[in-house]
């Protein structure tokens, strides 16, 4: 059984120009992903999982740092060598890193907003999607279905692909590419949906706020 340190922040208010002041005090190849983002908000979004991903090192007693990050298949984050496992996503204003010891972890988070369903119909097994047709609000339905899948392929290190349709993430826990996964929703901000997905199951989340614009 695992336990998940989670810890969140809001960017709402913070400054243009917090990207360009901490740059220079990130490790090169994270300054570069960070720097990927020519959009300044994504930039501040990016920013602040580098932030969260610091803070959460240092709250479950590892010894590494940001400069041991490497960035494996689909741009996730990873640490070589290293018994803890940790995700960062984020949606709107809101950004999360979660972690823990010995196991596999994935993230996701959406803003509750408007979806085209159509467009996800080739991403969804046929289970979920006559979950979401018959559902009162079939666009959280998907909202939700959708950050669980997400969750589960960050969890595995892949990114968006065809496959996400043979895996059904409504009922039981999915297998991908021949390892369990276990599905927990989190409530971690009113208006969002999101999941947390891992090879082990789920005993405890432990969520945190943390404020860098405090003091």
């Amino acid at each position: 059984m695992a336990t998940v340190l989670l810890l969140y922040t809001d960017i709402k208010g913070v400054a243009d120009n917090a990207v360009n002041d901490h740059m220079a005090l990130l490790p090169i190849a994270v300054r570069s992903k960070v720097a990927a983002y020519k959009d300044q908000h994504a930039a501040k979004l990016s920013l602040y999982g580098v932030k969260l991903t610091e803070r959460l090192f240092g709250a479950m007693d590892n010894r590494n740092t940001l400069a041991d990050i490497v960035y494996g298949k689909a741009g996730r984050p990873e640490l070589i060598g290293s018994n803890l496992h940790f995700n960062v996503a984020h949606s709107c204003d809101i950004v999360l890193c979660a972690g823990l010891q010995g196991q596999r972890i994935g993230i996701d988070i959406e803003k509750h907003t408007f979806l085209d369903i159509d467009l996800y119909r080739d991403y969804l097994t046929q289970n979920e999607w006559q979950n979401i047709q018959s559902s009162e609000n079939g666009n959280l339905t998907l909202l939700s279905i959708w950050v669980r899948k997400e969750a589960l392929f960050k969890a595995a290190g892949i990114g968006i692909s065809e496959e996400m349709a043979e895996i059904d993430v409504v009922d039981g826990t999915p297998v991908l590419q021949g390892i369990q996964y276990y599905l927990l929703d989190v409530d971690v901000a009113p208006g969002y949906c999101s999941a947390i997905a891992s090879d082990s199951p789920i005993e405890d989340v432990q969520i945190s706020y943390v404020d860098f614009l405090a003091g």
